[in-house]
């Protein structure tokens, strides 16, 4: 895991949500209920034509649906992998102190100044604590 991975955490989160926003609306459009227009006359003499509109249920998306819900799944897959993986890491790491300075920074997207406040310690030296591992360990 590098800074810059962990860096990633809030635009990994909101990407993850982005993909299931946007296959919910996919679900919400092109699932359910559809509905068409045709053309269709009297039964009787004049047999004048007028619009009909039919309702049906859709059993099964086209092709293209499919194929955006696929890479819609994928890329949410994906995403919530790097999420995981984050996170693993944080819970593995073995120095308390640290692994709170990194949840309240990067995962809580906390301020420095914040993150100091709530580990008892000085900005600077909290920002120390994070380059140095990183610097040791990767």
């Amino acid at each position: 895991m590098t800074l810059e991975q962990l860096e990633q955490y809030p635009d990994i989160c909101r990407e993850v949500r982005t993909w299931q926003n946007e296959l919910d609306a996919l679900y919400k459009k092109y699932g359910g209920v559809v509905k068409d227009t045709v053309r269709g006359s009297s039964e009787e003499y004049p047999y004048t034509s007028h619009p009909v509109t039919i309702t049906g249920v859709q059993t099964q998306p086209n092709k293209r649906i499919k194929i955006r819900e696929e890479r819609l799944k994928r890329r949410r897959a994906e995403a919530q992998a790097q999420k995981e993986e984050i996170e693993k890491f944080i819970d593995e790491l073995q120095d308390s102190q640290l692994r709170q300075i990194i949840h309240y920074h990067y995962i809580k997207g906390y301020s420095w100044v914040k993150t100091a406040g709530l580990v008892n310690n000085k900005e600077s030296a909290v920002k120390m604590r994070v380059k140095r591992y990183f610097d040791k360990n990767m």
